[in-house]
C-alpha cells in the first residue's frame, strides 16, 4: 500500500474523509476551503458530529475532492483510541468501491496526537479473506481495495511520518495473521506454519527451534501429545522463536518476555465432536500461535529492546483408533496427571505443557498466553 502526503488544495482523490468533533467551536485549523461546509452541515442540523455520523457532501469544486465524507467522533471529552480507530474505519468502508483506487483523509491539526488510530482505521479495513476464491468471485472481492492513503494537511512532521509507516509495518503483520488464521487447515497446516516460522527468523536472525514428536515425548509432554494422538501421520511440533537484541541492560537481559500462543491447527473436538456450524470454522484454532507470529515479524522493525520467546504448540486435534477418549489418564511435562473429561478440551492440554516448558526454561518475568 502506498502512502503519500498533501496539501488541501492539491488533493489527487475524488473522495476526502475529514473528521469534525460533536463540541467544536470553531474550524479555524481547517482548510478554508472547507470551514463553510462543516458549518453549513451544523447549522442545518444534517450533522452535528456526534460519534458514528457520516455525511457526504458533493463539492462541485475544481479545488477539492468531488466527494466529502465528514466523519463525526463525538465530544472532545469523551474522545478515546477505539472511538477514532473506529469512526474512521467505518467512514473508509462506505467509500471502498472500485472506482476509488485512493483514499485520501485530512489530518487536521486537533486530531494529530491520533494519527496512529487513524492510520490503523484506515488501513485495517483494506482487507478481504477471498485469498483462495478464483474467477468472478474473487474478482468482486479483491475491486473495492485500494491502492493508497493520501494524507492531507497543512504540515506532516518526521514524528507523524515515522508513526504512519509503524502503523503500515504493524497491518501488514496482522494481514498476514488473517491469512493464516482464514486459510484452511489442509493448506495452513502444522508443516507451512512452521515454514512461516522459519521464513521470519531467517529474515531477522532470530534464533529458532522446532521440537517434533520424538523430542516431544522424550521431554515428557504427554498433555500435549494426547491431543495429538488421534492425528495419525500428522506431526506435532513445538516451534520456539527468540528475538535478542543488542545493547540491552542487565535486568531485560535477566528477565525475557515470554508469549505462548495456542495453535490448534484443526479442532473436530475428538470424540466430544463439535456440531455443525461450530466446527466448519475450526482452522481459526490456532489463532493464538499466529499472533505469536505476527509479533516476531515485527519485533525487529519496531525495534523493541526487550528480550522475546515465542513458544507454539502446534498440532491438530482429530480422531482416530489411537485417540485420547474420556477418562483417559495422561501425565504432563510438569509430571501432574491429568484425566480427559472433554476431548474438546485441547486448548489447555497443549498451552499447559508448552507454559510450563517456556517458564522452566526462560524464567520470564511476564507471561502472555493467547
Amino acid at each position: 500500500m502506498k502512502i503519500s502526503y498533501t496539501l488541501a488544495r492539491s488533493v489527487q482523490s475524488d473522495v476526502l474523509i475529514c473528521p469534525v468533533l460533536e463540541d467544536q467551536k470553531t474550524f479555524s485549523s481547517y482548510e478554508v476551503s472547507l470551514r463553510k461546509y462543516i458549518k453549513d452541515l451544523k447549522k442545518s442540523k444534517l450533522f452535528s458530529g456526534k460519534s458514528g455520523e457520516i455525511e457526504a457532501v458533493i463539492t462541485g469544486s475544481k479545488k477539492l475532492p468531488k466527494k466529502i465524507y465528514f466523519v463525526g467522533l463525538g465530544r472532545q471529552s469523551k474522545l478515546e483510541s477505539n472511538v477514532v480507530r473506529d469512526g474512521i474505519a467505518n467512514a473508509t468502508k462506505k467509500i471502498m468501491n472500485k472506482r476509488n483506487k485512493k483514499v485520501a483523509f485530512y489530518l487536521v491539526e486537533d486530531f494529530e496526537k491520533y494519527v496512529q488510530e487513524i492510520a490503523e482505521g484506515l488501513m485495517l479495513v483494506n482487507y478481504t479473506p477471498a485469498k483462495y476464491k478464483t474467477g468472478e468471485n474473487a474478482k468482486k472481492a479483491k475491486e473495492n481495495l485500494f491502492v493508497e492513503i493520501q494524507f492531507v494537511g497543512k504540515n506532516f512532521s518526521k514524528t507523524i511520518k515515522d508513526k504512519i509507516k509503524n502503523v503500515l509495518k504493524v497491518v501488514e503483520s496482522v494481514n498476514m495473521v488473517r491469512d493464516l488464521v482464514n486459510g484452511p487447515s489442509n493448506i495452513v497446516s502444522v508443516e507451512h506454519f512452521t515454514n512461516e516460522a522459519k521464513k521470519i527468523a531467517k529474515k531477522n536472525n532470530y534464533s529458532l527451534k522446532v521440537f517434533e514428536r520424538r523430542t516431544l515425548k522424550k521431554m515428557g509432554m504427554g498433555s500435549f501429545l494426547s491431543v495429538n494422538k488421534g492425528s495419525g501421520n500428522k506431526e506435532a511440533k513445538l516451534v520456539i522463536l527468540e528475538y535478542k537484541p543488542k545493547g540491552l541492560k542487565k535486568a531485560d537481559v535477566a528477565e525475557p518476555i515470554l508469549l505462548v500462543g495456542k495453535g490448534v491447527i484443526f479442532d473436530s473436538g475428538g470424540y466430544n465432536l463439535k456440531p455443525t456450524k461450530y466446527i466448519e470454522d475450526m482452522q481459526q484454532d490456532m489463532a493464538g500461535g499466529a499472533v505469536v507470529l505476527g509479533i516476531f515479524k515485527l519485533l525487529k522493525d519496531l525495534g523493541i529492546k526487550k528480550i522475546v520467546i515465542g513458544v507454539v504448540p502446534l498440532t491438530e486435534n482429530l480422531i482416530d483408533s489411537q485417540a485420547r477418549k474420556p477418562a483417559d489418564i495422561v501425565t504432563s511435562y510438569l509430571g501432574k496427571t491429568i484425566e480427559i473429561r472433554n476431548t474438546d478440551a485441547e486448548g489447555r492440554m497443549i498451552l499447559a505443557d508448552a507454559l510450563s516448558y517456556g517458564i522452566e526454561k526462560y524464567k520470564p518475568k511476564y507471561t502472555i498466553d493467547l
